[in-house]
This record gives structure tokens, sequence and C-alpha cells, in this order.
């Protein structure tokens, strides 16, 4: 058919219209079952016997490979269904996947959540996470495992690939889903929620949010790298593009030389483990312009040096993502003047200082959904944005 580029059976003869297409060849299978594959692939990544297939994106393999141990698929369930045994949890019917082209990651965790709740999946892609997910696909083919349940897990996923200017296939797709994920910018979410739907077809839409840090100097240590290893990590991690990733730190202060030397370690941290020529991934010029933008905010630290950026802004302000390994750097008094500057645009909030409960509830209501310690940020969770996908995708029914 035109546009199904994967499928276990390399179907020429797909069609929309025939019911058995999208037969739950999971609805039987114990969830336990559908762990252990997974959990399987993640032992061959570990012991390297499956890296040699990987053509293109290992970082992500090995994410998903941490991702799908035992230990933490079976923490996402209980964390989103809560096990309880007067409620029982089936599978909605057909799952699609509307994919954002940025972060091809996303795609393969939100089909491993379809099939952990023993959906069937129709993921759309973009060309930019193609390959990706593909490969993993044919990864899984290769994993030795019980033969009948591997062709049911594998028959409950087709991949699709299509332009954004095709709308009667889109609403074809659509119409035909029992739940939608929606991955993208506000624009595309809002393209896609206009699809022709069911009645009661469930949506999950995860737009853009963007995160940040608060940071305590009353917690750190000058002479311990690791708080400052970990803010690199979490800001440079899926190339800055992913929601989790912060594009701000807040740093607590009434010192200004304590926050300079933090600024200044900071510096060092990102500008040894990046380097410029294998991590710049836009052109001078085009850095050059947005640091001639951005130049009026604040100062920038490492002018030499274009493979990131770290500004230390003038006023107390979350500014806008700029993205290529930028980092705003803001001192700021007390909680109370961050939760000044904190809205429903800010996602996730990384911290490393001791979070009260009435701190915690303060930023909830102001439309933050997920707070961490730093070094979790980008630790991906079945409740994203304050949705249980597992709970959306699952259908309830009581037994008393």
């Amino acid at each position: 058919m035109k546009y199904l580029e994967w499928s276990f059976n390399k179907k020429n003869n797909f069609s929309f219209n025939n019911e058995k297409e999208f037969n739950l060849h999971l609805k039987d299978v114990k969830t336990d079952e559908i762990i252990n594959f997974f959990n399987k692939y993640s032992d061959f990544f570990f012991q390297k016997k499956i890296i040699e297939f990987s053509k293109h994106n290992t970082k992500a393999f090995y994410y998903i490979a941490t991702w799908c141990k035992k230990e933490n698929l079976r923490r996402q369930i209980e964390i989103s269904l809560q096990n309880n045994s007067k409620i029982n949890f089936s599978p909605v019917g057909v799952v699609s996947h509307w994919m954002s082209g940025n972060i091809p990651t996303l795609g393969i965790l939100s089909m491993i959540l379809g099939l952990i709740s023993r959906n069937f999946n129709i993921i759309k892609l973009s060309s930019n996470s193609f390959n990706t997910v593909y490969e993993f696909l044919e990864i899984l083919k290769k994993i030795p495992f019980k033969k009948n349940l591997k062709e049911k897990i594998l028959k409950s996923v087709l991949i699709f690939r299509f332009p954004r200017s095709d709308t009667e296939f889109s609403n074809m797709l659509s119409e035909i889903s029992d739940a939608r994920i929606i991955w993208g910018n506000n624009e595309t979410i809002s393209n896609i929620s206009d699809y022709k739907k069911k009645l009661f077809t469930r949506d999950l839409k995860f737009g853009e949010k963007n995160s940040l840090i608060i940071f305590d100097l009353k917690f750190y240590n000058q002479n311990d790298s690791s708080s400052c290893e970990k803010i690199f990590k979490e800001t440079t991690i899926f190339e800055q593009r992913a929601c989790t990733c912060p594009h701000n730190i807040l740093v607590i202060s009434n010192s200004n030389k304590k926050f300079e030397i933090f600024i200044s370690k900071l510096n060092r941290i990102f500008e040894k483990n990046l380097n410029e020529t294998k991590n710049l991934r836009t052109n001078l010029s085009e850095i050059m312009k947005m640091r001639y933008l951005i130049s009026k905010e604040g100062e920038i630290i490492n002018k030499n040096n274009f493979s990131y950026t770290l500004i230390k802004s003038k006023k107390a302000k979350i500014f806008k993502p700029i993205y290529n390994n930028s980092l705003f750097v803001t001192k700021v008094r007390n909680k109370n003047q961050i939760l000044k500057l904190i809205s429903e645009e800010n996602q996730t909030v990384g911290y490393n200082l001791k979070i009260d409960k009435n701190f915690s509830n303060e930023l909830i209501s102001k439309g933050v959904t997920r707070i961490v310690p730093i070094g979790n940020m980008s630790n991906f969770e079945t409740v994203w944005d304050g949705e249980s996908i597992l709970g959306q995708i699952s259908r309830h029914s009581i037994i008393s």
C-alpha cells in the first residue's frame, strides 16, 4: 500500500477498510510476557550481541535498552495503572502515534507503551525519524525469543511515512484510531487534532515545552565537578531538542563571588566535554547571528568557543530556547523570586536543593509537571505532561 514503510509480513495489499488488518494479536497475551521480550532486547544490547546491526543511532538504542529493563517497565506500569485487583485493564484498540521528527527515540518509546498495553500500533513517522525506528524493529526481529509471541508483538506494528500535505490519507489514519498520541509543535498538534476521528477517540497531545534547572549554591561543593557534569549532560542530550533539556539555570545565591566561581566551573566542564568539530551542528554565521541577537540580554562567557554558549543574564527572567548547546545562567535571590518566573510553558524542573512540599506544590500550581533531581531530567516516564499515557491507552473495567 501507498506510504506503508514497515510491517512484519511486508504487505502490499494493506487496506484501512479491512478490519482484519487491525487484529489485536496481543489481546490475550500476559503483559509480563511482553515485558520479558523487551527485557531480552535490553540484555542483548548490553551483551553487545546486536551492536553490529546499528547503523544510525547507537545512542538512542542505548537509552532504549536502559529503559526497557524489566524492573523499569514494571515500575512504569505500577505508576500508571496502580495495580488494583478490582480494575481490569484491556487494550483500547488501534493507537496511532504521530511522531515529531526531532527525537526519533520518542517514536520507539511511544510504540513500546502501545505494545505493553496490548494495542495495535500505527506509527506515522517523518523522514528524520524513519531510519532509527525502522532499524530498531529490524533488530527486534533478530532477537531469539518465543517465535509465536515475537510474531504477535511485531504484527502489532505498522509504520507509515507520508507528507503532511496528504490530508486525505491523514484523515483515514485518524478515523481508524481509538487513541491518538500526538508529539510535535503546537501548529502540528492543532492540524492533526482537526482530522476526522471517532466520537470517543482518546487524544494525548504533547506539544512545545521547555525545562530549566534550579540550583542552590548552598548545596554546591565547588571542589566537586559532578553537579556541573550532570548539568552539561542534561543540556546537551538529544541535541538539546527534547522538551526535558534545560535552556535556563536559575542559581540561588546572595554572593556574587560564589556565583562567578560556579559559572567559571560550569564553563570549564562544557569546554572539556564539547569537541567543536564534532558537536557543531549549525554553521558559524548562524551562531554568530544568534549571539548578536542575545548580546543585549547578558554576557557571553565563552566568546571564542562556538560549540556551546553560556550566557550570564543581566536580569532575572526565563529566556526562550536558542538551542545549539546554549544555557542562560541567571542569579536569583530566593525561591519566591523563582515562583514569579515560572509558567505552564515549563515542563520539567531539575534541582540540586531540598525541595519541600510547599515549594513543589507552588511549582505544580504554576504548570510544572515534573520535578526531579539533576541527572534524571531526560528520564522518560509514562506519566508525561500531566497525562498517564498507559492509563489513557488502556480501557478500565470494574470487577466487584
